[in-house]
């Protein structure tokens, strides 16, 4: 064989040798680019890799028959190069849906034809008429008379090439910061050999005999290096807003002031009547007719409702919520409408109401059956007594009278439970002394230390939970006992000086009928959990300073 060193040699061969070793860096890699994206950028610096080594071959040979055997391969690379760029492309832009991919896939069927035009070529000469050598400078290149089979592969690979930049032209007009700057980046790389190649076609190059797109592959490397160091290329992609559109599992339609829809996304397909290929132009109210007593024409579209919508056999609740749409610095574009599936919380939510029904309705029967007889029981036990003055009378009044107490404190707890009412600014000073004044211990004292925090709270529940901590501090005790209510950093406290609480019985005393006094009822302190928990407070047993037990009350406020 005869070979020649051409000026482009080293550029060339440099060029192929590091598009073949970065191509084993992106597969190595460790990027956020997912498998498909390293697997086409690889396949991506392969081919072109080899459409370089290609033509080094080619311009570096001096035979005319081996020349023109090798410039069939350098021919046969072009196509896989384009069609993979495209395809990566397509990933990178997040155009891969499957008829995008079906496109890709026709694109490969119409290039693999191409090829095998172009290896036929000996036998029909519908790419190449004819050959020769012409000497450019130093060396030997090929001049060829190109066919009609050749323009028809420039044309397609063209075709290929412009799809590629219209779709990265998008993501520049849509992304902004560094993604913006890597996309203009790829552009730029798409466009270099694309000039190149088309000032070729033009013939405003002094030697058409060479290879100018290939030639200029060292200016694409160049442009990978910076979009890979300054750009973060295999560290950050894109995604485009189509993609983002349709991810959204809410169903999503843009209207403008008119109600007519201007786009929406795969899933609102399941809740409009009549599902058809597109939606764009019809009214809302019409595709979506149980929107047509909140969209009413000639009124703004701001809307915040649940919405009940029957399609076929089943029915599903939808919180529809719309904003305006408003670009940085522009007048509004439209209405963005998003119909979020609250149908699981709606079913929950009546399935709470009528276990809370049944179970109002077992504890007033409840309350009923046991009253009765209490009743009963109490007032003869208390004329038996009046005749006999029997002491055993008065321990079976005793137990009537704690009867009573477990009946009131298992109603609390469950007619209301973690429940609470309207909140309302209350003050703690006046809300402890009001539930100082209901408890019946006469041995007792209360102390204020300093100003106590204002609430937003139900007044009646904390209250209720007051009254409670106050009764237990007393029930505990033998003697006389001190209550201390005071503020601290995110609430309050009420201290005692009685017995306290060992550490680890501190978590059981909240448990239902949990009660170390034989008389308790076990339910004061599981009914002051519960009203913590409604208003969304904390709450924490201590050691007091005078050795009785603390509850800490944090309310965050």
């Amino acid at each position: 064989m005869n070979w020649q060193y051409t000026p482009y040699t080293l550029w060339l061969g440099g060029t192929g040798i590091f598009l073949v070793l970065f191509a084993g860096y992106v597969w190595r890699s460790d990027s956020d680019q997912a498998v498909r994206g390293r697997y086409l950028a690889t396949m991506l610096l392969i081919t072109a890799a080899g459409y370089n080594f290609a033509y080094l071959l080619t311009l570096s040979q001096t035979a005319l028959d081996i020349k023109l055997a090798l410039n069939h391969i350098e021919l046969v690379m072009l196509l896989p190069l384009t069609w993979t760029w495209l395809a990566y492309v397509q990933w990178y832009t997040r155009r891969d849906s499957n008829p995008s991919r079906r496109l890709v896939r026709v694109a490969g069927l119409i290039s693999i034809g191409l090829i095998g035009m172009a290896i036929t070529n000996p036998v029909h000469r519908l790419v190449y008429e004819s050959a020769t050598l012409e000497q450019v400078g130093s060396f030997v290149a090929l001049d060829l008379v190109v066919g009609p089979g050749f323009r028809l592969y420039q044309g397609y690979v063209y075709i290929l090439l412009l799809g590629s930049l219209a779709l990265l032209t998008t993501a520049v007009i849509q992304t902004r910061g560094v993604i913006r700057r890597q996309a203009v980046s790829l552009l730029i790389l798409s466009l270099i050999p694309g000039i190149a190649g088309g000032a070729d076609i033009l013939g405003l190059t002094p030697y058409t005999s060479l290879n100018l797109a290939a030639l200029s592959s060292t200016i694409s490397a160049a442009a990978i290096v910076v979009t890979v160091r300054r750009f973060r290329w295999l560290d950050l992609a894109p995604v485009s807003r189509d993609n983002l559109f349709d991810a959204v599992e809410d169903p999503i339609v843009v209207i403008n002031g008119q109600y007519l829809i201007l786009d929406s996304n795969a899933q609102f397909d399941n809740i409009v009547r009549h599902p058809s290929d597109t939606v764009v132009g019809e009214k809302l109210v019409d595709v979506v007719p149980e929107l047509e007593q909140l969209f009413i024409e000639g009124t703004e579209p701001e809307v915040s409702e649940d919405i009940e919508i029957e399609r076929g056999e089943t029915t599903r609740i939808y919180d529809a919520r719309s904003s305006p749409l408003v670009p940085t610095n522009q007048e509004r574009l439209g209405w963005l409408v998003v119909f979020r599936d609250i149908t699981p919380r709606k079913v929950a939510e009546q399935q709470l109401i009528q276990e809370r029904d049944r179970l109002d309705e077992f504890a007033s029967m409840v309350s009923h059956d046991l009253r009765n007889p209490l009743n009963v029981a109490h007032g003869n036990v208390e004329l038996a007594l009046q005749e006999t003055g029997n002491e055993h009378l008065e321990h079976a009044q005793q137990a009537i009278s704690r009867m009573d107490e477990l009946i009131d404190d298992m109603l609390v707890l469950a007619r209301e439970g973690q429940s609470i009412g309207e909140k309302s600014l209350i003050s703690a000073e006046a809300v402890v002394s009001e539930s100082w004044g209901t408890v019946d211990a006469p041995d007792a004292s209360l102390v204020i230390e300093g100003p106590l925090p204002e609430l937003r709270a139900d007044k009646g529940r904390v209250r209720q939970l007051l009254e409670n901590l106050f009764r237990n501090a007393v029930e505990h005790s033998e003697g006389s006992v001190t209550i201390t209510v005071g503020s601290d950093e995110n609430g309050f406290f009420v201290a005692d000086d009685g017995p306290g609480i060992p550490p680890d019985e501190r978590e059981s005393v909240f448990e239902p009928g949990y009660s170390t006094n034989r008389n308790g009822t076990g339910f004061g302190l599981a009914i002051v959990e519960q009203i913590a928990k409604a208003h969304d407070w904390s709450l924490t047993i201590e050691e007091s300073r005078s050795n009785g037990a603390s509850f800490h009350i944090q309310t965050g406020e």
